[in-house]
């Protein structure tokens, strides 16, 4: 979705330059299908009752957007 919705410098900047994420960048579909993959396999017969977040930290750190240069900020315009 952040693909479509974006604006190229917004893009470009969750693509190469997420420093408060972990891996400084965005997840990519085949990165979700992998752990949905993994959960329906039998390697994943024992996981019962938990959440599996899969944004390579995005919602772990809640100040990611503070790291978009101010003029990028879509909010509020």
């Amino acid at each position: 979705m952040v693909h479509k919705t974006s604006t190229p410098n917004v893009l470009h900047h969750m693509l190469h330059e997420f420093d408060r994420v972990p891996i400084r960048r965005l997840i990519e579909p085949e990165e979700i299908a992998a752990a949905v993959a993994f959960l329906a396999s039998d390697d994943a017969s024992a996981i019962t009752g938990t959440n599996l977040i899969v944004d390579g930290g995005l919602t772990a750190n809640l100040y990611a957007m503070e790291t978009l240069p101010e003029p990028m900020i879509p909010l509020g315009s």
